[in-house]
């Protein structure tokens, strides 16, 4: 299960961030790598832009340790539920139609 937060902007420590055409793609998909190398059930992955453009990881961390970070405890929680439940109800239906994005 990946879980992204989907702001429009990403924000540094200084001001909004517009993500550039394909920037949250490629965020995404790198983050997305790592999770899967890791094989965790829930994990955070920070990942960063160089300069040059090249995203990289900066550190991966178990997931209840990452915090809330602008968002309700409860309605995280009540989503990660949902999404079980789908994902549930999706495998014993057979059919891949009722899964939800992964994004």
């Amino acid at each position: 299960m990946c879980l992204i937060n989907d702001r429009s902007k990403a924000f540094t420590g200084l001001r909004a961030y517009d993500w550039a055409a394909g920037e949250r793609t490629a965020a995404v998909e790198l983050a997305r790598k790592a999770a899967e190398k890791l094989r965790l059930p829930f994990v955070a992955v920070d990942v960063a832009q160089k300069q040059t453009g090249e995203w990289i990881v900066i550190e991966c961390n178990d997931g209840q340790e990452s915090g809330y970070a602008g968002c309700s405890p409860i309605k995280m929680w009540q989503n990660i539920v949902e999404i079980e439940r789908v994902i549930d109800l999706a495998k014993h239906s057979g059919s891949r139609e009722n899964f939800p994005p992964m994004m």
